[in-house]
This record gives C-alpha cells, sequence and structure tokens, in this order.
C-alpha cells in the first residue's frame, strides 16, 4: 500500500519522517485521486505537529482540493476539519469559521462522525469567544459537551466545560461558572489527566480574578507557572502569566506586570497560538497606556 509508510510514522509521532515520505509519495508516486489527497493530508499534519502551521496549511487546502474530485465524503469532512484546525492556531478566523460552517452542513453525508461534530462545534465557539461573542460561543460548547458526553469521551467533554467555565466568566455570571469548577474538580479526581489538572488552576485563577479575589488568583497562577509543575505547556504558561500581569496591573505593581506580559509573550509564541498573544500584546498595551514602557 503506498501510504503505509506515512501512516506508520503518523502514528508513532515521527513527524519529520512523515513530513519526508508525504513530500515524496506527492512527487514521485503515481497516485489515485484519493491516495494523493491523503498523502497531502497526512503531509499536512506532520508539518503542524513540527509547528510549520503556515505551511500545514498551504498543504491542507491542496488535501481538500483534491478531496473534493472524489466522492469520499469521510476524507472530505476530515480534510476540511484538519484545515480548520490549521487556520484557528494561525488566527484566521475567518476562514476558520467559513470551514466549520461548511464542514457542519456537509457532516450530513458522514452521521458516524459524531466526534468530528461535536470538535467542529468546540471550534466554532473559539471562533465566538475570539469575536467576544459568548452567548453563541457558550451554546456551541453545551452542545459539544453534550455530544463528548454521549459518545463517552470524558477527556473532550471536560475540555468542553472549561469552555462553558470561560464563557460564563467573561459574561459576569461567576455563579455559573463554579458548579462548572467543582464538577471539572472532581471528574478530574475520578479519572485523574495532568494536563486538565494544570489548565484547571488557570480556570481557578481566572474565576478568582472576575470575582475580585486578586491574591487567590495570583496563588492559582503561581502554582501553574512553579518549576516542575505536572502537566503544564506552553499554553497554560502563557495563559498563567497573562492572568498574573493583569492582575499586577489592577493593583497598579507595573514592573511586575512588565514581566509577567513578557513571559505571556514568550510562551504565547512557543505554543504558537495566536489567541494567546493577542492577550499578551493587550496586556502590553495597557502597560503602554498606564505610561510603563519599559523593554
Amino acid at each position: 500500500m503506498p501510504l503505509s509508510r506515512l501512516k506508520h510514522f503518523l502514528a508513532h509521532e515521527q513527524y519529520r519522517e512523515a513530513q519526508r515520505e508525504g513530500e515524496r509519495l506527492i512527487h514521485l508516486e503515481p497516485l489515485d485521486e484519493e491516495d494523493l489527497a491523503m498523502a497531502y493530508k497526512g503531509t499536512a499534519m506532520a508539518s503542524y505537529y513540527l509547528r510549520e502551521v503556515f505551511g500545514a496549511a498551504k498543504l491542507g487546502e491542496k488535501a481538500l482540493e483534491v478531496a473534493q474530485r472524489t466522492s469520499n465524503w469521510e476524507l472530505i469532512n476530515k480534510t476540511r476539519f484538519d484545515l480548520a484546525e490549521y487556520y484557528l492556531t494561525i488566527g484566521d478566523y475567518a476562514e476558520t469559521r467559513d470551514h466549520l460552517i461548511r464542514l457542519l452542513t456537509d457532516l450530513q453525508h458522514c452521521p458516524n462522525l459524531t466526534w468530528v461534530e461535536a470538535w467542529a462545534h468546540h471550534n466554532l465557539a473559539l471562533v465566538f469567544r475570539y469575536h467576544h461573542q459568548y452567548d453563541s460561543a457558550l451554546a456551541s460548547h453545551h452542545l459539544s459537551a453534550d455530544m463528548f458526553q454521549r459518545q463517552g469521551d470524558s477527556r473532550r467533554m471536560m475540555e468542553a466545560w472549561r469552555g462553558i467555565i470561560w464563557c460564563y466568566l467573561e459574561l459576569g455570571r461567576t455563579e455559573d461558572a463554579l458548579p462548572y469548577l467543582y464538577r471539572l474538580s472532581h471528574h478530574l479526581n475520578e479519572e485523574p489527566h495532568e494536563q486538565l489538572a494544570a489548565s484547571l488552576l488557570t480556570d481557578w485563577a481566572h474565576y478568582y480574578q472576575k470575582t475580585g479575589d486578586l491574591r487567590s488568583s495570583m496563588s492559582f497562577c503561581m502554582d501553574a507557572l512553579s518549576p516542575n509543575r505536572p502537566g503544564v505547556d506552553d499554553h497554560i504558561m502563557s495563559t498563567a502569566a497573562a492572568i498574573a500581569g493583569e492582575n499586577a496591573l489592577t493593583l497598579n505593581r507595573l514592573e511586575e506586570a512588565q514581566i509577567f506580559a513578557g513571559l505571556a509573550e514568550e510562551y504565547a509564541l512557543r505554543a504558537r497560538r495566536s489567541a494567546l498573544m493577542n492577550r499578551a500584546t493587550q496586556l502590553r498595551r495597557r502597560l503602554c497606556e498606564r505610561g510603563y514602557a519599559s523593554a
């Protein structure tokens, strides 16, 4: 089978090898349309995990172009789902929204792809959040949480709950967010997951920030930022640093806020998430507006 090596490398997270094999298949192997689309798709995925996101999007566009010349709706929908994820990471929210809306329409041809539908609603919620359309985001997060729960996917269900918490907090409905925070804590006691547990620290920091208890908020931020904390990644570090910087700014501790802004930017760059960089940049802008623009 022409794609066997590519699939093997992807399954074993050997992304550089997968990328090379995909490029070889695309340029050297005579492939039918489905295999060619899958070669582009696999190469795009390898590039994405190698943090070459713009290259992944370009390959993803080609994968979708070729896939649409087939009658394989599962391939078309999975390819469009991947492409929407690449644009979401880049921060092209208009392209992300267009692909997700089209995907949710086309999924009528693939009723078995329920996990794709659930995750598409989750990602659409992230687009709504970027535009501060928190009621729409909340509805999409609730929908994805219910779908993941019916599928028995507790990991993704808890991730959707985190989205619900975020929306309630941004809407000022802290009393509605609190039951989900407790529910998430309970589930993590029953089904431990280091990354989600670390993310929960930033959710509690966000909650206490919104309730005005900045001391507790800072405590959770420092816990997330502590060295060798299990489950912490660049996304969590950037979020914790941004919240800590916002708290320091509110407390008029400008030098401290500047340090946290720098950390938030550094980790946002590592995470390759535009939403994180936007938040760090906004913190830096607020510092400048306060007359503090130290390097």
